[in-house]
């Protein structure tokens, strides 16, 4: 999408790695450092973190207490589109929870 595609929409980019301040450069006036809230309200949810690369839907890491996802799945909707660029494993945990969420 070009940037003149982004006029009245929104991009929440949330996150805690060191090129978050990057990515929202990128997305111009439509972007902003968002919450996990901001999850709720979008039409599109894309995991770009390694959070459950390597570990399969419904396990944990030995130090872990619950699932790996990469923020409350309870947050998604069933007319979201949610993608993970996770690719090890496929079916990952946030896209089973979203699955389960009819997302």
């Amino acid at each position: 999408m070009r940037p003149d595609e982004l006029a009245g929409r929104v991009i929440a980019i949330t996150g805690a790695s060191a090129g978050l301040g990057r990515a929202v450069a990128l997305a111009g006036s439509a972007g902003h450092h968002g919450t996990a809230q901001d999850i709720a309200a979008a039409d599109i949810v894309v995991n770009a973190t390694s959070v459950g690369m390597g570990v399969a839907p419904g396990t944990t890491r030995a130090s872990d207490d619950g699932p790996v996802l990469p923020f409350d799945p309870d947050l998604l909707r069933p007319t979201q589109v949610v993608a993970d660029l996770v690719y090890q494993p496929i079916r990952t945990g946030l896209l089973a929870a979203a699955e389960q969420r009819g997302a």
